[in-house]
């Protein structure tokens, strides 16, 4: 399922990279080949369990401590400066007083997204744009 025109949610055909070009690329993020990726990440994985051995042998998970054969992991703190809570009232203060629906109103009519919701036999876009914008928002 897809939405015509959409940037978005189009249809994937359209996304994807040829082949042949995705080959010749000098810098994907991840190889070309599977089997090569998943070698990568098996050996990453062995590494990482064979140092959480090392560190739960040594008494020494950082974070964190194994008991009774079981794993576990200390709660991060939040690590938030005590002005922040001043600091967001004051920008929600600073922000217009605006319903949501006359925002989203304000942003179909600069690009129009209602239009992508259409009938489902006729094909023809909603007429009641404020009933159409309060089931979204619900």
């Amino acid at each position: 399922i897809w939405l015509a025109h959409s940037r978005r949610y189009g249809d994937l055909k359209e996304a994807l990279v040829p082949v042949e070009i995705a080959r010749v690329t000098p810098r994907l993020a991840m190889p070309f080949e599977p089997e090569t990726w998943l070698a990568d990440r098996k050996a990453r994985m062995a590494d990482a369990a064979h140092r959480l051995a090392r560190s739960a042998k040594a008494g020494a998970i950082p974070g964190g401590s194994i008991e009774d054969g079981t794993l576990k992991i200390d709660r991060l703190t939040a690590a938030v400066p005590e002005e922040a809570d001043a600091l967001v009232l004051d920008l929600y203060r600073r922000l217009p007083e605006v319903r949501v629906t006359d925002l989203l109103l304000e942003v179909d009519d600069e690009i129009g997204f209602t239009e992508a919701f259409t009938h489902l036999r006729t094909g023809v876009p909603c007429k009641d744009r404020i009933g159409l914008l309060n089931v979204l928002l619900s």
